[in-house]
């Protein structure tokens, strides 16, 4: 493991999360790494508690160097690579001469690694909510691509510094869990030499709609019904869309507690419920996911 200027980074942590057996005859074409059943997956490499570091866990040491052995033959494996004051990268590796095909655009290492990590700068982000163009905080900030990746959650200017090295990257905005905003993508662009003002991001504004379900004949309010939403799926490019219901559901971020939620709102003991949706027109309809014993849904079709 070395920098952009050859140097070796020593203390490097390697950390095998997958593995899974290479068929004989390799891949026909490129595939993503679970593509096998998982019967035939080494799962419980990805847990922390029950496999030993000894078995997973390297260090380069202070020539950048590390080593893996006995690992099984005709394996692939991903490989979680994370130099200190670098930013983070998951690599594929094989123990099978040829090395097989890459997949999904990465490089499949055989045999010999060497992996150069390019110097981070600091990328300073200013969050704006996209209707009042206020500082946005506690929002999720995080920039990504294949090579690297860096996040940091938003102070109460809105402002965060991701460490990334010069590239372009998908960035993406986690509202605070709470707030009347949603999901948001865009990208970011590294360049060698960095603007001393941040970069601008909006965060789009939700639409909030208020549910609320009641029994059809005392009109008494129904606790804990779940809603759904309706959604068009493509199953080729010459067939038409097909729609299809999902219980609704939106993500956000808790600082507090650094958990991703994906909220599902269900109706409280007044039946009712406090939803987010992408601003337009939907077709919406309660009774999936949770479900009064005893009742049926008067308008089946939302």
């Amino acid at each position: 493991i070395v920098n952009d200027f050859g140097q070796p980074v020593a203390g490097t942590e390697l950390a095998i999360r997958d593995c899974e057996p290479i068929p004989p005859d390799g891949y026909p074409t490129e595939r993503s790494f679970r593509s096998v059943s998982s019967a035939r997956q080494f799962e419980s490499l990805n847990e922390r508690e029950s496999v030993p570091p000894e078995i997973k866990i390297r260090r380069t040491d202070a020539e950048g160097r590390f080593e893996f052995t006995g690992l099984p033959p005709d394996c692939r494996f991903r490989i979680d690579v994370r130099p200190p004051g670098y930013a983070p990268r998951s690599v594929w590796a094989a123990t099978c001469p040829q090395g097989r095909k890459g997949l999904q655009g990465h490089p499949i290492h055989a045999g010999e690694i060497e992996l150069t990590f390019v110097s981070p700068r600091d990328v300073p982000v200013l969050v704006l909510y996209g209707d009042s163009r206020e500082p946005a905080h506690n929002v999720l900030v995080e920039g990504y691509q294949k090579e690297g990746s860096s996040l940091q959650t938003s102070g109460s200017d809105g402002h965060a510094t991701l460490r990334l090295p010069p590239g372009e990257y998908k960035l993406r905005l986690l509202p605070a869990i709470g707030t009347p905003y949603l999901l948001s993508d865009s990208t970011l662009q590294v360049p060698e030499s960095l603007p001393k003002e941040p970069t601008v991001v909006l965060l789009r504004p939700a639409a909030v709609v208020e549910v609320r379900v009641v029994d059809a004949d005392t009109g008494q309010g129904l606790a804990n019904v779940g809603l759904w939403s309706e959604k068009t799926i493509r199953r080729s490019p010459n067939s038409p869309e097909k729609p299809y219901r999902e219980v609704h559901s939106f993500r956000s971020w808790e600082v507090a507690t650094h958990i991703v939620h994906s909220e599902r709102p269900r109706t409280n003991a007044e039946g009712v419920l406090r939803a987010l949706f992408e601003p337009g027109k939907h077709r919406i309809g309660v009774g999936m996911g949770s479900f009064p014993e005893g009742y049926e849904v008067v308008e089946r079709d939302g």
